[in-house]
């Protein structure tokens, strides 16, 4: 992974701003790839990407977190249920179900998600981002971003831009 392991010394701060403005004030992002660096804790990133694979944006995350997100999109069950798998049979059990994540907020480094839940009443109820993609993948939900965190943090690949 040599973007991963550029992209490992490089802070979300330090990527180059967007001025990108969608017409709802959120985007539907989804995994495009999942690094995972055993030596080094600072590599490991999710990467998420729009519909169009237009607009990548790197969050850094825990290495746990980063297997349980490669885990779940590849189907790969444990013999023994970890927290993520917990948490989903609970609310399953409970008549929960997520219905969406949304990517709202960047706090520092840090990226704040919502998860949207509904068992009868909707809530939304916060989460680390990571978290929360591994929560959208278990309950099959979309991943959404606010455009104001894209812009700060998420960068073009100048290739696939196109006029709309």
């Amino acid at each position: 992974d040599m973007v991963a392991k550029e992209l490992a010394n490089q802070p979300p701060s330090d990527v180059p701003k967007l001025q990108i403005k969608s017409s709802s004030g959120i985007v539907e992002f989804s995994v495009k790839h999942v690094s995972i660096d055993e030596k080094d804790p600072k590599a490991n990133i999710v990467f998420l990407t729009d519909k169009k694979e237009r607009i990548y944006l790197p969050l850094w995350i825990g290495r746990y977190e980063a297997n349980e997100i490669r885990k779940v999109m590849n189907s790969e069950l444990s013999v023994r249920p970890g927290v993520y798998q917990l948490f989903h049979n609970t609310l399953e059990a409970l008549k929960v179900s997520v219905v969406k994540v949304i990517i709202s907020e960047l706090r520092g480094t840090t990226f704040i998600a919502q998860l949207v839940v509904n068992g009868g009443t909707e809530l939304v109820m916060d989460s680390r981002a990571s978290d929360a993609i591994c929560l959208a993948y278990w309950f099959e939900v979309p991943i959404l971003v606010r455009d104001e965190v894209f812009n700060v943090a998420a960068y073009q690949d100048s290739t696939k831009i196109t006029e709309e």
